[in-house]
């Protein structure tokens, strides 16, 4: 169930809009989802040091999944549990974790980040120099 209050949170790059849900046991939660926490590892920056996010003017809307996406997590609150979904390092995604595990995990009081990491050869690629550390 989505609720009709949606809530916002400022940051130092902008306001983020996400909503409220409750879990089919009656618990409460607020969901951010795709949340920018650092620009997008592509192009230039594919190899290089988390970038802070462009910061935005007005509000921006966190209640739609995004693309798979490092720099992006879905972020559901109230205490914090860090998922980083497994895969072997192959496949996988955030999404293996979605709004719908507040029944499971904030029913509890736990925040809940579930992020994503590069995969495959976009992740674990090195040369072992300083080209591609």
């Amino acid at each position: 169930i989505i609720m009709a209050s949606d809530p916002i949170v400022n940051t130092r790059y902008g306001s983020i809009r996400g909503f409220e849900f409750r879990s089919e046991r009656g618990f409460e939660t607020e969901v951010f989802l795709g949340v920018p926490f650092a620009k997008p590892p592509v192009g230039e920056l594919r190899f290089e040091k988390p970038q802070p996010p462009i910061p935005w003017e007005g509000v921006l809307e966190a209640k739609t999944p995004k693309p798979p996406c490092i720099a992006q997590p879905n972020i559901f609150n109230p205490n914090v549990m860090f998922y980083i979904h497994g895969g072997d390092f192959l496949f996988g995604s955030a999404d293996d974790v979605n709004y719908k595990a507040a029944d499971r995990i904030v029913s509890k009081g736990v925040i809940l980040i579930a992020v994503q990491y590069r995969l495959g050869v976009l992740g674990f690629y090195t040369t072992g120099d300083d080209v591609v550390p």
